[in-house]
């Protein structure tokens, strides 16, 4: 058993190595050059996708709690199963969610976290009187994040905090846009400063505070 072990945690770093990652973004990129199908901003695709999900905070998520000032009401688009905003909501503050899957938004609702369906790509805008919008790896899911961004900026009262991708860290056929922390600033640059929060090596989480 122990040597199997071994076998398996060096084929799991070969596989999670700068090499491999940079190989498996390369074919995911061929695929969408062929114009190859990606469901990725449908209903079903996200009920299937929370149905199986455990309901946990991950370590990039709590990177990006760090963003959240106290007692900040939180409007958090694509909550998922609402994992996140329970916790904020045990700690006092006021939240809801938003997200394209029924099934997760019933889950939501079911541990008592405010929860309604909305698509980010059907034209109704987003619910506004929050301090902060929080939204996490939904962007990289768009072939054009920043018309989402426009979105999540124009509901927030004083700060976005997101999280995506780091580049080709995380290579999946269902991520159409690919982000560097250069990226991000330059494009965000004329909004104000872009706060990043380090911590993560596969993950970008960063945040942007609107003007007094």
């Amino acid at each position: 058993m122990g040597l199997i072990r071994i076998l398996k945690s060096r084929t799991a770093r070969v596989r999670q190595s700068d090499p491999a990652l940079w190989a498996r973004w390369q074919v995911v990129q061929a695929i969408h050059r062929l114009n190859l199908p990606v469901d990725t901003n449908s209903a079903d695709f996200y009920d299937d996708h929370f149905t199986a999900e455990g309901g946990r905070i991950t370590d990039r998520a709590r990177l990006a709690l760090q963003r959240i000032p106290a007692g900040a009401s939180v409007l958090e688009v694509g909550c998922g199963r609402g994992t996140v905003l329970a916790h904020l909501q045990a700690q006092g503050h006021r939240v809801l969610g938003l997200e394209l899957s029924p099934k997760a938004v019933e889950t939501a609702q079911a541990a008592g976290v405010p929860a309604q369906v909305h698509d980010l790509l059907g034209g109704a805008p987003l619910p506004t009187g929050f301090d902060v919008v929080l939204c996490m790896e939904v962007l990289e899911h768009f072939a054009e994040p920043w018309a989402i961004y426009d979105q999540l900026w124009a509901a927030a009262g004083r700060r976005v905090v997101i999280t995506v991708p780091d580049r080709f860290k995380v290579p999946s056929i269902h991520h159409l846009y690919a982000f560097t922390n250069r990226h991000i600033t330059e494009t965000l640059a004329d909004r104000g400063p872009v706060t990043f929060v380090g911590g993560h090596p596969r993950y970008i989480v960063f945040s942007q505070d609107k003007a007094a």
